[in-house]
Order: C-alpha cells, then structure tokens, then sequence
C-alpha cells in the first residue's frame, strides 16, 4: 500500500485490495478524517479469493498513519515480503459444510438445505461478506 497525502488533509491510498470502501473507512478512521477525504485507488479486482477483503486493510492504515505524522507531505509505502504476505493475508478458517438435497423423480432438484459452520474465533475476518 502506498499512502499519498496532500496539503488539505486528504489522502490517496494506492493499494491491492477487493474492498476499496473498506479500505478507505479504515483509513479515514485511523487518521480521524471523513471518508472524502480517503481517496482509493486500485488497480483490479479479483483472484484474491476474499483474502483482500480485509486483511489488506493492515498495511494501508499503517501506510497512512506514517504519512500523517510526517512534518512534510511525502508518500510513505509499506510493502512485504512474500512469506510476511502470505502470512498476513492468505488462508481461511476451518469449516464444515452440511448439506441436504431433494429430489423429484426426473432428477429436478425441489429442496436445498445448506449449512457452514465457521471456526472464526472472536473476529470475522471478513466473513461479513459470505
């Protein structure tokens, strides 16, 4: 994420996300500043299999608190490494998935009962959006 801040207080956030609403709300929260004054910016969306929901959110915001605090307006860019990446922003909590199909007798499906069961602990993580 790379974090460009102007003279008015406003901010643009460069970064690979899937969420850039949330991106730019947990910006704007961090720093205290109104939504409008968090500009997102991505390239495109996709092939991050929901891991970019949220979890990118982490290099963005520090990206813009660094950015903030600098006496200058200068850009400041978090960038890791790809075991840090993977670590941060790969994976998906356990589950098991139940499921129930009906039937008629030509095949036609007539019921589906779906069920999961997420592992989530005390955070969503992004399962918000599933």
């Amino acid at each position: 994420s790379t974090v460009y801040p102007d003279e008015d207080r406003c901010y643009r956030v460069e970064t690979s996300t899937q969420n850039p609403t949330g991106v730019q709300a947990a910006v704007a929260g961090v720093l205290g500043v109104s939504l409008h004054a968090v500009d997102v910016k991505m390239k495109r969306a996709g092939g991050g299999f929901g891991g970019k929901l949220t979890r990118c959110n982490v290099n963005a915001t520090a990206a813009a608190i660094a950015a903030h605090k600098h006496d200058v307006v200068r850009a400041v860019q978090v960038v890791n490494d790809r075991n840090t990446d993977f670590r941060n922003v790969a994976g998906r909590n356990a589950l098991v998935g139940e499921y129930h199909v009906g039937f008629d007798d030509d095949g036609r499906l007539l019921a589906l009962d779906l069920q999961f069961h997420f592992a989530m602990g005390a955070y969503s993580g992004g399962y918000i959006y599933i």
